[in-house]
């Protein structure tokens, strides 16, 4: 999706990675503030995007009326995540308002083991 050519035969990839668009043109907007790990930028273009795409995806998703109702009345929690498979490491969106311009992904602690638990 970054670095691929465009135009050429629409194959059933390039349709499926259409659906990406929306967060490479949002990626690549001058009007915008980027998604970001807390305490760090993103290491390189395509954490960059994978981290776009999680909150244009939440944003897709309050668009629905139904979403947006469910939200409204306090039936519905939305959270996005991303997982960073290089470091084995889930990170998850910070809550914010609507005013609130960065979108900052906080590293989800380990469960404490059985070990710990039982130290307790």
């Amino acid at each position: 999706l970054l670095n691929g050519p465009s135009g050429g035969a629409q194959t059933p990839l390039r349709r499926w990675l259409r659906h990406g668009m929306p967060s490479l043109e949002r990626m690549r907007s001058q009007h915008r503030s980027w998604a970001r790990i807390s305490g760090r930028m993103p290491s390189d273009a395509v954490e960059q995007l994978c981290l776009t795409n999680v909150v244009q995806q939440l944003e897709h998703l309050r668009a629905h009326e139904a979403v947006a109702k469910r939200l409204t009345e306090g039936t519905l929690e939305l959270h996005g995540m991303y997982f960073h498979v290089g470091e084995a490491q889930a990170y998850l969106l910070a809550s914010s308002d609507e005013h609130e311009i960065d979108e900052v992904f906080d590293r989800v602690a380990p469960a404490p083991s059985a070990l710990e638990k039982s130290r307790a």
